[in-house]
């Protein structure tokens, strides 16, 4: 495999912005967050965060930010430059993590690690789609007109029907096999080949619901991934990485400055990560 590395020279604040890395001079512009709280407002000079555990882009190009700490959903518009928590989920969430959203804009929550619940784009209201004591769930995704989910203590990448499907298809149908350990992370790309980690292998699942390795993941890296443009994006303690899933190259980005790289997620031609708990930064990645 070919592993380039790309040095980007960054200086990253004590508090908990958000960065935008140019990769054209390596400075670090902050776009958002003044330090670590709860505090909506303009992104630059007001909003707070604490422990910001996903990220997911809406249809309308807003981010969309778990903040977990802070039991709440918030969104940056990217047009405003303003920061948001969606009225629908105030003092209804425990401690949310994994996010996604659909076609229509749903935003499906991991809530407290044991149900999913989505926020109803139409009616602004949080609905509970499963409830789950003691699975512990972590990662979701939608494909094939499910809401797929991964747990810490199942071996499989579980599914349960999405709340708009209307087609008398069976939960059997959609089947994946046993995997050597716990399922960590899960993604899909472009034609709902579906993506998951497993210790540190990642595994694809196509359209014929077969199963097989694609790659084993370097020793440091997290095992959390998303998946744009053809390629798999995953961080480490200091570097972010670019799988290209057809070549199997891979692309290495060393962030001198930066920490604990946990989510990572593709946008509009930059990379967005979360690290050091509190953070997130991106660069411009035109790829």
């Amino acid at each position: 495999n070919t592993m380039q590395t790309c040095s980007l020279l960054a200086s990253v604040a004590k508090s908990c912005p958000l960065y935008k890395f140019m990769t054209s001079d390596h400075k670090v512009t902050r776009v958002a967050g003044s330090g670590e709280g709860y505090q909506d407002g303009d992104a630059i000079t007001t909003a707070r965060f604490d422990f910001i555990y996903a990220l997911a882009f809406d249809n309308n190009g807003d981010l969309i930010i778990s903040d977990s700490m802070n039991q709440v959903i918030r969104k940056l518009c990217m047009k405003t430059n303003i920061v948001s928590t969606f009225e629908g989920v105030q003092y209804k969430l425990r401690h949310p993590e994994g996010i996604a959203v659909d076609e229509w804009n749903t935003i499906f929550i991991v809530d407290g690690a044991y149900r999913i619940v989505y926020l109803d784009s139409q009616s602004g209201e949080l609905k509970e789609l499963v409830k789950y004591p003691g699975k512990w769930i972590r990662r979701i995704a939608i494909a094939h007109g499910y809401v797929l989910y991964t747990s810490r203590n199942s071996y499989y990448v579980e599914s349960t029907k999405h709340p708009r499907m209307t087609q008398s298809i069976s939960v059997n149908t959609l089947e994946f096999p046993r995997a050597k350990d716990y399922i960590c992370c899960i993604a899909v790309d472009d034609n709902e080949n579906i993506y998951f980690s497993c210790y540190k292998y990642i595994y694809r699942t196509d359209n014929n619901f077969e199963t097989k390795i694609i790659y084993e993941m370097p020793a440091e890296a997290s095992e959390f991934f998303s998946y744009a443009k053809g390629c798999l994006f995953f961080g480490s303690t200091a570097n972010l990485y670019c799988l290209f899933v057809e070549s199997k190259d891979l692309l290495k980005i060393k962030l001198d400055g930066v920490s604990h790289i946990d989510h990572v997620t593709y946008y509009g031609e930059s990379l967005y990560f979360t690290h050091a708990g509190t953070r997130i930064s991106k660069i411009d990645m035109n790829i």
